[in-house]
Formats: structure tokens, sequence, C-alpha cells
């Protein structure tokens, strides 16, 4: 296609591919900084409307950027090429950034002494949990836009929704398993328009499955729990094997 970057040969099954976000030239970091930096959560929906209108100039930086990081990955032989989340305020929010009923959030404290690999803090699902678009898919037709080439896009797992951090109203959510439930079915609905778009790799971030390997990890996750190990583990397995 015109303007589209070289695709190159590309072996099968991939045997290299990024596995996270891309580092964000300065003038886009700079905006991000600016739009999100007076919020706890990073949700598009939680900006006020000064910070909503500024999100159509970060955007259209965000879409050089990926060309030109789209173009690189091709250029080193990458077998499968992403879009480097560069237009994402974090990873989690090709889920959040989909979603109405969220509020923000305070700085959980399962992450204490942790700063360095604490995510920001999850919003607080305020009301029941609707689809009003699709972030993922909209990664998708960008990059199928500009290259031919395989590529893939990520999403958070229903599972990390078991973490303590993982906030929601009582009133709403009466239980966490009726909110991981919720959870599923919005993930299922929002892979499922990815795939429409063209999707044909998805990377599940976030799983719950490491921190239960981490033994201080699992003491924390479980504490005042009356759930034991493995009882939580099949409830995450399940909800993740629902998305598969």
């Amino acid at each position: 296609m015109p303007g589209q970057p070289n695709v190159t040969a590309v072996r099968a099954p991939a045997r290299s591919e990024g596995v996270g976000s891309l580092l964000r030239p300065p003038p886009l970091k700079a905006m991000f900084d600016r739009i999100y930096s007076p919020h706890s959560s990073h949700v598009a929906a939680l900006l006020t409307e000064p910070e909503q209108a500024a999100l159509s100039e970060l955007n259209d930086i965000a879409e050089q950027a990926i060309r030109d990081a789209v173009s690189r990955q091709i250029a080193l032989g990458l077998d499968v090429v992403t879009d480097g989340e560069l237009r994402r305020a974090h990873y989690v929010n090709s889920l959040f950034d989909g979603l109405s009923g969220l509020a923000e959030s305070e700085v959980p404290e399962f992450f204490a002494g942790d700063e360095d690999v604490a995510p920001p803090p999850e919003p607080i699902a305020r009301e029941r949990l609707r689809v009003v678009s699709n972030p993922l898919a909209q990664e998708v037709a960008f990059l199928r836009s500009i290259t031919d080439h395989p590529c893939k896009v990520a999403i958070q797992t229903p599972s990390s929704l078991f973490f303590p951090a993982a906030r929601y109203d009582a009133a709403t959510y009466p239980t966490r398993d009726a909110f991981v439930d919720e959870i599923v079915a919005v993930v299922k609905e929002l892979v499922a328009g990815a795939i429409a778009a063209g999707a044909r790799c998805i990377q599940f971030d976030y799983p719950l499955f490491p921190a239960m390997a981490d033994p201080d990890k699992r003491d924390e996750l479980l504490a005042g729990s009356d759930v034991d190990f493995d009882a939580i583990l099949s409830k995450a397995l399940a909800a993740d094997n629902a998305v598969l």
C-alpha cells in the first residue's frame, strides 16, 4: 500500500517481537505529563474538558511516533511489530479507556515499597461497567493502515483484577467474583472487536500468576481473605481462559 513501510520476510512461527511499551519521544512524553499529571488514575474519560481537547494533539504526535516505531522495528528485522502502546497513558488503558462507570482511585497499598514496579492506581468502578469505545480495535486499525507486517496488540488480563489494588464499589458489585465476571465480559467484547479490526495476535498483560508465585506477594494477596491459594488460582485461570 502507498506510504506503508516495506514488508520484509518474516519467520513463522515468529521468533522476534517486542514485549511491552516503547520509550516515548520527548514531545509525546511532555504531552502525556501535561495532560495526565493532575490525576491519580490514567483514564481518558476522567480528564477535564481542556485536557480532553488536548488529546487530539497528543494523538497526532503519537501517530507519527508510531509510524516511526513501526518502520524501525521492520528495519531491525522483527517478525512481529507493535505500536509501542504510544497512544496509551499506561498499558492498562486498552481496557479502561473503553469503559464508562469509572472514577479516580486512591494509590493502592498493595505495592507499598515497590514504587519502581507499581502501576498507577487503577480506577474504581462506581457504576456498572459499560463498553463505550474500543481502544484496542482502534490501535489495530491504525497499525493495519500503515503496514502489512504481522503486528500485535496487548490488553490487561481479567485475572489481574483479583489483585487487592483493583477497586470496585460494593454497592455495584457485591463480590470480587461479580466484578471479575463483568471484566471477563468486557475484555471478550474488546478482543472480539480487535479481531474484527484485523488483529491476529493479542498479548495478555499483567496476569495474576507471577504474583502468586512470589511467596511474599502471595501472602499479601490472600491476607484477610477466607479464600485459599488453590481457590483463587482456579478462579484466575477460569477468568483468563474464558476470554481465550
